[in-house]
């Protein structure tokens, strides 16, 4: 298990005036890695040792060895071995810079992006909340299992992983998180609910934002009017235009707002499209 966390290089320091906040760069170095990281393994080891209150897979076997799975390379009907450390031509891996562990903790602070790359910004943040399974790289054989081709090959030089299809069940259900967690949190001062966050995250300088976002109001929820507009979120995240036309490729605009069933229905049938809503199947139990 690992997290993607994005940092601020630097701190703001509150004025006790009432003033606006000081920026102050940091410098980080590998010293002050591993000064974190031995903070983390000495804070969340005893956080661990104390909890006493029973979790999911505390109460649930199964799920726990679905779990363990997905950490290790086993299957499912193998009994649990212990996991060799990497190393590379029978040789312990070299220490990655600006990284280090303790213990059982391992930290990588490298990865950075230059003042004022937006682009390349939005890319980590892409990264940072990616889908942890990758369609286009997995492959059915012709003898039932499944074939995942990994991003860049393994230490021990391998560059895909075969599955059984149970096993691959089993490590897409360690990936649904437990009732009630949040998969992103925010922390500090850019925080939602973080007192000076309003003294640090800018404002948009005229309604240039506003204006460019007035054409989507009337389809999306209430709120202030800064928030990136729905269409833009899908183009971000699916790569899907749903304003453009797929017939001619022109912008859509948005004209009105239909609500009654009947014009609804004169409209689609109009244009020559189902106005039938298919009926749902029942849901099938699982398999003898």
């Amino acid at each position: 298990m690992h997290f993607h966390t994005l940092f601020l290089d630097g701190a703001y320091v509150l004025d006790a005036s009432g003033g606006p906040p000081r920026w102050l760069t940091l410098h980080p170095c590998d010293e002050d890695v591993r000064e974190v990281v031995e903070a983390v393994r000495r804070r969340a080891d005893a956080l661990l040792s104390r909890r006493r209150q029973p979790t999911l897979l505390d109460e649930d076997r199964n799920l726990a060895r679905v779990c363990q799975l997905s950490l290790l390379d086993e299957r499912i009907d193998e009994p649990p071995r212990p996991r060799p450390r990497p190393t590379r031509n029978g040789n312990p891996l070299p220490r990655k810079q600006m990284g280090a562990r303790a213990g059982q903790w391992d930290l990588h602070a490298a990865v950075t992006v230059a003042q004022g790359k937006r682009d390349e910004l939005l890319r980590l943040c892409k990264y940072i909340v990616r889908s942890p399974l990758a369609l286009e790289r997995m492959e059915l054989l012709p003898d039932g299992r499944i074939r995942y081709a990994l991003r860049r090959p393994r230490h021990d030089g391998s560059t895909c992983i075969e599955l059984e299809p149970v096993d691959l069940v089993a490590r897409l259900t360690a990936m649904i998180p437990s009732p009630g967690r949040h998969m992103v949190r925010y922390h500090g001062i850019l925080a939602p609910a973080a007192p000076q966050r309003a003294l640090v995250v800018p404002r948009p300088s005229d309604g240039s934002c506003r204006r460019r976002r007035r054409a989507t109001t009337p389809m999306r929820s209430p709120g202030p009017g800064d928030r990136i507009p729905w269409a833009e979120l899908l183009r971000r995240t699916f790569a899907i235009d749903v304003l453009r036309c797929v017939r001619c490729g022109g912008q859509r605009s948005i004209v009105g707002i239909v609500r009654s069933g009947s014009v609804a229905r004169t409209i689609l049938e109009h244009l020559g499209e189902r106005v039938v809503v298919p009926r749902l199947a029942p849901a099938r139990g699982p398999p003898e």
